[in-house]
């Protein structure tokens, strides 16, 4: 079982401000299939349910989720400074070129697992 994070009005929840960019806001709804609206780029997810409630901390404007997923794969990237990094980053992987070095001060938090699409199935209390 994998733990999707969204925000309340179940959209993806960005960690930093800086990163904010309306490609990245993937609107989610419980029972369908989502894919990443950037080309090439992965949804994360947590591995356990007890990382994604260290992620959420006390923070009452997120929910968690158990999910489905599609293609699980190393997660390469989290917090990041600038959506031009971001979108750059997933176009060389689109192309097969090296990526991950634009990535590597970038950490996902503990458990994150990138993936090519995520079901909703039920929210966690």
């Amino acid at each position: 079982m994998y733990y999707k994070v969204i925000a309340n009005n179940l959209k993806s929840y960005i960690s930093t401000l800086e990163c904010s960019h309306r490609l990245m806001e993937v609107q989610y709804q419980e029972g369908e299939w989502v894919r990443p609206l950037i080309p090439h780029s992965q949804l994360f997810v947590f591995d356990q349910v007890c990382r994604a409630r260290d992620f959420v901390g006390g923070n009452s404007a997120l929910q968690i989720w158990e999910c489905e997923i599609q293609n699980p794969q190393h997660a390469y990237i989290g917090d990041c400074y600038d959506w031009y990094t971001i979108k750059k980053m997933w176009a060389r992987r689109g192309r097969k070129k090296k990526f991950t070095h634009m990535a590597e001060h970038y950490l996902t938090p503990i458990g994150s697992v990138g993936c090519s699409a995520v079901k909703l199935l039920k929210r966690v209390q």
